[in-house]
């Protein structure tokens, strides 16, 4: 199996660890390419070239990942700004699973997470309950918080329900902008229950 990123030919000079590649455009700015800690996935960049008009051709820089694995076989990898640090790690929970999986990225005192279900049916990981496909859930040391959910009709969290609809809906999304937050949805007429902001634990750096 074999995954490319192509970047731009204004980005040089990348670095590509186990963890983490970093690139360095020419004007300066810095892009980080996160990989979940202990793929098993080996890596290398290649220099190749890039056409953006008629006749003129750019060096540009891909990074190769590959691998010889049985299907169905999966590949995480996060873009960010340099400025950002922390890891991208995968739940030890999901490790040993074939029907969810569940990736962190923690750091500068916010924490990311993302669960991936291939099934119908309830599924309990960490604090977190739901039927949904998707979710995605953001929290800062500010206060900041973000939540998505994908294919499902509810979410808990530490055992109490959060979100509720009358049937599965195609997306949801909220967000702790402004005094109340504010939300949107597939089919907002299907809401039921919305109990949001949560309280989360502090965040660490």
């Amino acid at each position: 199996l074999d995954l490319f990123w192509h970047f731009a030919a204004r980005v040089d000079d990348p670095h590509i660890g186990e963890n983490a590649a970093s690139c360095k455009p020419a004007d300066g700015d810095r892009l980080l390419l996160l990989t979940a800690e202990e793929h098993g996935w080996s890596e290398e960049t290649t220099v190749d070239r890039v056409s953006p008009c008629y006749r003129y051709e750019e060096p540009s820089l891909t990074a190769h990942f590959s691998t010889r694995k049985r299907l169905p076989a999966e590949f995480v990898s996060l873009i960010a700004p340099a400025s950002v640090t922390g890891k991208l790690t995968q739940w030890e929970e999901t490790k040993s699973q074939a029907i969810i999986r569940a990736y962190r990225f923690c750091g500068g005192g916010e924490r990311h997470d993302m669960l991936f279900g291939d099934q119908d049916g309830f599924r309990r990981l960490g604090p977190w309950m739901s039927d949904a496909r998707f979710m995605y859930s953001g929290f800062s040391r500010n206060g900041r918080q973000h939540l998505i959910l994908c294919a499902g009709s509810f979410l808990e969290f530490g055992g109490n329900r959060i979100v509720n609809f009358k049937h599965h809906v195609e997306w949801f999304e909220w967000s702790s902008t402004g005094a109340a937050g504010e939300f949107d949805c597939s089919d907002a007429s299907a809401l039921t229950q919305l109990h949001l902001p949560i309280l989360v634990p502090n965040l660490a750096d």
